[in-house]
This record gives C-alpha cells, structure tokens and sequence, in this order.
C-alpha cells in the first residue's frame, strides 16, 4: 500500500510479509519491464508470529506527474506483482477521496469497491481514511485475519493511489487481555505509515501537510493514553499559528 511520503515527489511504499526477510527493497522504473531503480527501508514487528512483518521503503525525487512502476520484496523472501502509481501535483483542480469507519464484509462491500473503482479511474490524487479502519477489534479472534482482509480487499486501490490514515478508537489495542502487544496503538503504528516527519509532529499519530493549495491537519483524540511522548494541543496550536502566517495561501 502507498502513502504521501515526507515532501513534494517522495511517495512511502508498505507491504507485510508474515516471515522476516534479509531486506526491505522497491524496484521501481518508468516501465514495468524496466524497473532500475530501487531504494531500500526497514521492517518491524508487535508480534512476529501472528502479525507478520511489516515494511516502509520511501521513494523520493520522483517527478510530479510521473508514473511509477514499482514491485516490493526481495531476492530471498520473494517479489510482489508490478504495480504502478501517479505521482500527484496538486495542482488545482484535483479531487481526492475520503471516508472513515470502513471495516470489511457485507456493510462495506459496495463502499469498498466503489474506492477501488475510483482510484482505478485516476479520480483522485490521493485518499484519506478517518479513523475506525478495519473494526479488527470486533472480533479478537479473528484480529489479524481482519486486518489482512481489509488490506487484500482494498488492494487495488491501496497500491495505485497514496492513504493517509488516522486513528479512531477501534485502532486502539485488540480488545483481548491475550494479546497485549495490540495496546496503545501498536496495531496502527506498525501497519502505516504517515508523512508526519516532514512536519515536525514527532507521531504517526497526528500530523500535517500541504497539498496544492490546502493545508490538511489529521488530528487525533485519541492520544491521551499514559505515557504518550508528545502533546497533540502543542502540535495544533503550532501549526495553526503557521496557517495564521500564510493566510492567502491556504485552504
């Protein structure tokens, strides 16, 4: 799955494997059957038995407007199909997609794919999902599962176009003493992956961005559990202030 990556022409590419393997590596080129680039990331983990392994490679520098094709992987664990994606420009007028509160199976069957026809169709420079992605924690049973589903389901949309993704409270643990590993977020934190460097956020957890001529600023209410390290009031506050500066410039 893609992501906006932490700066103009720079694009975040995800994906799980359920075994470790020697690298984290995008080939990625103008054609599919010319892939000569490629770049390098990590990999990390909650829970390496049931919850796999999952991987962030950033591309940068790539050309606003371009198509990208791209597969993931590596010699030892194997590669992923080629797949390709359109840089975005931003550049006005663009359309993006949002929505929240998802989830898999029969109440998000014709949600899902009217996303995934959408995205198909290069409608929509990027996609933004608010919170309460997969509702894994309906069932804790079937947690991992769940989440693998909804990623499978959206997968063509999810390797065409960039998500940005925020947590509600379904992301917040499992909801089984069984596996503590899922609490304060881990599930969230270790499967995506958001441009929140660029901006001085200090967490996957809230963060913001420029997009043409908007200002976009995924915030959370969530982040209030014991121990967080940053303060989303402080975030806020400061890029609010930095909005204030540049009134002419922002939506």
């Amino acid at each position: 799955h893609l992501s906006l990556g932490n700066g103009k022409g720079a694009i975040t590419v995800g994906w799980l494997t359920m075994s470790a393997t020697a690298s984290s590596t995008v080939l990625f080129g103008q054609t599919a059957d010319s892939l000569s680039n490629s770049a390098s990331g990590s990999a990390t983990t909650y829970d390496p038995i049931d919850a796999g392994y999952n991987h962030f490679v950033q591309l940068t520098g790539l050309a606003l407007g371009s198509v990208v094709f791209y597969q993931c992987g590596d010699a030892s664990g194997g590669w992923s199909p080629v797949y390709n994606f359109t840089v975005p420009t931003f550049e006005p007028p663009f359309a993006f997609g949002v929505w929240g509160d998802l989830g898999v199976g029969p109440h998000a069957d014709a949600t899902i794919a009217g996303i995934n026809k959408h995205a198909l169709a290069d409608e929509w420079q990027f996609m933004m999902h608010t919170g309460d992605i997969s509702y894994a924690n309906d069932d804790p049973t079937k947690y991992e599962e769940t989440w693998r589903l909804w990623f499978s389901e959206l997968e063509p949309a999810l390797s065409h176009v960039p998500l940005l993704v925020m947590p509600g409270n379904h992301e917040s643990w499992c909801r089984c003493v069984l596996f503590p590993a899922t609490m304060n977020f881990s599930t969230y934190q270790h499967k995506f992956l958001n441009p929140y460097e660029a901006c001085g956020s200090g967490t996957n957890m809230f963060y913001s961005l420029d997009a043409g001529p908007l200002h976009i600023i995924a915030l959370s209410s969530e982040t209030d559990y014991p121990g967080f390290p940053v303060d989303p009031s402080e975030f806020s506050g400061r890029d609010a202030s930095f909005i204030r500066d540049k009134p002419d410039e922002y939506w």
